[in-house]
């Protein structure tokens, strides 16, 4: 498969366990300057869709010529409304932008969908379906059903909606999928997945 690299942390350890570069150098452009390609990667690799803004062509330039060769995209929807009610900041263009730029620089993709998010219809899953086909991304791979994390608002929500109780112990996983997607859901993927040998689903419903 290739050497993936880290593009959120931008951290790499020698072998005393200290990291090669100054903390501050973690997160930029410097950072893949330094890196050569005679340096052991970590095994996974997750790209800066957090502040995707900052994900231009230079950055992903030096990150191809510093040995990069596979980055994951966990842009979670292909719907603007449901990457909205995740509090994402970013769009499906900036997400698009960035895919194309990977992909001219010769670097393997691998993107993350996570469907049944509170306000997840029939219809935002196949925009995420279509949008991820669109891609055409090395690897996909897909999610149904959120984990319920204690002290967030999908908790009351979970309550609410009977998915769990207020004495439950959510140290113990715990997933919110959303109504009305329970049982077509896992055959929806199972049809799109027929032709897309790519794409490996999670079933946390």
């Amino acid at each position: 498969m290739g050497r993936p690299c880290v593009g959120r942390v931008l951290k790499r350890w020698n072998k005393k366990g200290k990291p090669l570069l100054p903390k501050k150098e973690w997160r930029s452009r410097v950072s893949w300057s330094h890196l050569g390609p005679n340096l052991n990667f970590t095994k996974r690799a997750t790209t800066l869709f957090k502040y995707p803004k900052k994900v231009d062509r230079e950055l992903v330039g030096l990150m191809a010529n510093a040995g990069c060769e596979q980055v994951s995209m966990g842009f979670e929807s292909g719907s603007d409304r449901i990457l909205k009610n995740l509090n994402k900041k970013f769009t499906l263009k900036e997400v698009r932008q960035i895919s194309e730029m990977l992909s001219d620089h010769g670097l393997r993709r691998m993107g993350f969908l996570l469907l049944g998010s509170p306000g997840e219809t029939r219809e935002s899953v196949e925009e995420s379906l279509v949008f991820a086909d669109f891609l055409k991304l090395d690897i996909l791979k897909i999610t149904s059903g959120v984990r319920i994390y204690p002290h967030t608002s999908l908790v009351t929500r979970a309550i609410d909606e009977g998915v769990i109780s207020s004495h439950d112990d959510l140290l113990l996983p715990r997933f919110y999928l959303a109504k009305g997607l329970e049982a077509w859901l896992p055959e929806t993927l199972k049809k799109w997945a027929v032709a897309r040998p790519h794409w490996r689903a999670q079933d946390y419903s």
